[in-house]
């Protein structure tokens, strides 16, 4: 995969988050649910708009560093998504997002040989690792903390 195509691939796939996380935020009757889904569009837009204004020096002097895998999301059953969702499965269905868009992203990275691609995968999967771990916290303080 070429640069610019991978580049291309990955804004694609912030849009399609934007899009899911848009429709659920639309759909969702909760107010903090819906709130939440704003959250994460607005971080999907700072992923879009950081690739269209793609630095590629950038890209390779970050040095991301690892980010925390509180392992929740392992043990949560993702449900359909309802206008009536709780806020608890609405975390989920993110929390489930999240994890397959990093492990997309680590496969993409790892399948590259291209190094700049590499690292623009690479970085995006962190990228994504964070957004779950801030889900998981949320999940954790909010959710099993009241059982």
């Amino acid at each position: 995969m070429k640069f610019k195509d991978a580049v291309n691939f990955a804004i694609e796939k912030e849009k399609d988050a934007q899009t899911l996380y848009t429709r659920c935020k639309e759909i969702a009757n909760n107010n903090s649910v819906k709130k939440m889904f704003q959250e994460l569009i607005e971080q999907e837009k700072g992923h879009e708009e950081m690739l269209r204004a793609l630095d590629l020096e950038a890209i390779k002097e970050s040095s991301e560093k690892e980010v925390e895998d509180l392992k929740i999301g392992d043990f949560l059953e993702e449900t359909p998504f309802t206008p009536d969702v709780t806020y608890r499965d609405a975390l989920v269905m993110a929390i489930k997002r999240e994890e397959k868009a990093k492990e997309l992203y680590e496969i993409l990275a790892k399948s590259s040989v291209d190094s700049d691609v590499k690292n623009l995968f690479s970085r995006l999967s962190t990228e994504e690792a964070k957004h779950k771990h801030k889900l998981e916290i949320e999940y954790d303080e909010n959710i099993l903390s009241e059982n």
